[in-house]
This record gives structure tokens, sequence and C-alpha cells, in this order.
């Protein structure tokens, strides 16, 4: 539902280029609601484990900013103009700088990490003001999707199986809380089992 909302938020269409920074739980979520909706989707990671499930629920192309060419990958899907709507799915803030970046001219960004209360983030107010550019966030949810998200669940337009990644019994509860708190390679949700 708060995936949703964001969409909705951001005022997303059809047909727009979607660059999601950030492939954990979250940004797999959005990137599945955004493709639904109709989005060209482009998602970026540093794991290629989770670049490979973007792929396979169905980004267009999932790139590691460190090895790939991100800035020429949206040019070529936007003529050179960039991404309609970056969404920042990181809690590291120097996503937030690339996020405007790469979001065209008139584009919009969505800050939709864990942020804590007083944290300060780098935004270059040209690309605000200048090239007009909104900055947006969400965080919450909102009664009036339920229902859209459960059909969206239930119907498997969104796969959220495939995001959880460990399960653990009560007795190893540390070791799940840790793994979630410091995620592996091959992590995502993990679940603790009564």
């Amino acid at each position: 539902n708060t995936c949703l909302k964001a969409l909705e938020t951001a005022d997303l269409e059809a047909g727009e280029l979607v660059v999601i920074v950030g492939q954990g739980p979250i940004g797999l979520l959005l990137l599945q609601a955004a493709v639904v909706q109709g989005a060209r989707v482009l998602g970026l990671d540093l794991m290629e484990s989770r670049l490979a499930l973007a792929r396979r629920l169905g980004a267009e192309l999932a790139l590691d900013p460190r090895r790939d060419d991100v800035r020429a990958a949206i040019g070529d899907r936007s003529e050179g103009r960039g991404a309609d709507l970056v969404i920042v799915a990181t809690a590291d803030a120097r996503a937030i700088a690339s996020a405007q970046e790469m979001a065209r001219r008139g584009g919009r960004v969505l800050l939709f990490a864990q942020t804590v209360p007083g944290e300060m983030v780098p935004v270059d107010a040209s690309r605000i003001c200048v090239e007009e550019k909104k900055l947006i966030g969400s965080y919450s949810a909102s009664v009036e999707l339920q229902d859209k998200a459960a059909s969206l669940l239930f119907s498997r337009s969104v796969r959220v199986a495939e995001l959880v990644s460990h399960r653990f019994a009560l007795d190893r509860l540390l070791e799940g809380v840790e793994l979630a708190a410091r995620p592996s390679e091959d992590s995502l949700k993990v679940v603790i089992r009564p």
C-alpha cells in the first residue's frame, strides 16, 4: 500500500521512464507496482543478486552504477532527456544527488527511504529551481488503496514470495534481526517463525 501511495503521490503515468535507486524489498515492490501501471523501469543497486531479481520482476534494465554507464542507459531510453521519475529507495544520502542528476528537466525525484528527524540531505537548488524538478516525499499508507494493494497481491501481479530470502525459527531471532539489520548479498526480507 505504501508503494502504491508513493507512485500516486509522484503522479506516475503509463509509459514514463522510472529509475529506482535501491533494489531491496521496498525498491522491488516499487518496481513491480510501477511496471503494473505501465512504466518502463530501470533498477539500480550494488548487489548483483538484487539486480538479477529486479530483471525477473520486470525491470527493463538493472544496473550497478559502479560498473555500468547509468547516464547512457537513461539517455538511450529517453532521447537524452533523462528519467521522468527517479525514486530513491535506499538510505544512502548520496543517492539523492544522483537522483537529481538522472531526472529530466521538469521531472520528479521521490524520496521513499527511511530517514530520521533532523537528517540533512544534499539538494542542488538549481536542479529544483532552474531545471524545474520536483522533490517529493512519501512514507505512509492510504486506506483508499487497500483494495488495490490486496488485488495486486492476490492476483500475483506483484510477487512478494520471492522477496522473502530467509526464514528463522524463534530461537534464532537474534540471527534473523542481525541479518535484517546488515543485509548480505543474498538477503532481502527476513521472516521469524514461532
